[in-house]
């Protein structure tokens, strides 16, 4: 690997023991060689890190591409992406969920659209996929950011970060970060600011991205019933407000 990777993977790993070795196993089977993967250990109880150190040794040449940072306590999703953007050192960025999955030229078909056309985010397609079945989802391909941070507030594209091949530059250049404490919606609040700050971004009409649709996920649980998950995600709206109102966008 260089010492500047083309493109550096963030994965929080929390409770991810009976999925996690199928999603690094398709990390590390990227074709693309010089890339960089940040596991972040936010304390997990299980042994999620074990069966990660496990596969490890399956992939000797990904050793040194790769670093897994152990927080001292837990601190929630938010605060662990953080941490993973802090230690990348890549031209491009892009988060993994420990319980989802990776075609194997994901990461090099993206990378080659973003340098090809000097693009600051590359999205693509993904899948939903459950227990039964694997569902193609479309994402909307806009001619613009402006475009595409208006189908982002109306619903019309996810505000997922896991298709999203993004610059290194975009977060650094503009001290982007997750809303610490906010584990719900967070990725909407980010995903606001980098398409703002965005200069040329493009969309692969290829899904190479498999969301696993885990029931017990924090994203799918009942937010009436749940006061903690309904203040985050009151908070990251009145974040996202707030942003747009300054930066009359």
């Amino acid at each position: 690997m260089s010492k500047t990777p083309k493109v550096s993977v963030i994965i929080p790993v929390y409770n991810a023991e009976k999925y996690i070795g199928k999603c690094v196993r398709t990390l590390f089977e990227q074709t693309l060689d010089d890339i960089e993967y940040i596991f972040i250990n936010d304390c997990t109880p299980d042994k999620s890190i074990e069966i990660l150190n496990k596969v490890l040794e399956e992939y000797p040449k990904r050793k040194n591409q790769t670093k897994i940072i152990h927080h001292e306590k837990n601190k929630g999703i938010a605060t662990s992406r953080n941490t993973g953007i802090k230690a990348t050192t890549g031209t491009y960025v892009i988060h993994c969920d420990s319980d989802d999955w990776v075609e194997p030229n994901m990461y090099e078909t993206m990378y080659n659209k973003a340098v090809e056309g000097d693009y600051d985010i590359v999205s693509c397609d993904y899948f939903i996929d459950n227990k039964n079945n694997s569902i193609y989802n479309n994402q909307l391909s806009c001619k613009n950011n402006d475009d595409y941070l208006k189908a982002v507030l109306t619903g019309k594209i996810g505000s997922y970060l896991w298709n999203k091949l993004t610059k290194k530059s975009i977060y650094s250049d503009n001290d982007l970060y997750f809303p610490d404490g906010i584990n719900i919606r967070e990725d909407f609040f980010l995903i606001i600011e980098l398409y703002y700050f965005s200069r040329r971004v493009f969309h692969i009409q290829q899904a190479f991205y498999h969301y696993r649709k885990n029931e017990t996920s924090i994203t799918l649980q009942n937010l009436d019933k749940n006061v903690d998950l309904i203040n985050m995600r009151l908070e990251a709206m009145n974040l996202i407000e707030d942003f747009l109102i300054k930066n009359q966008a």
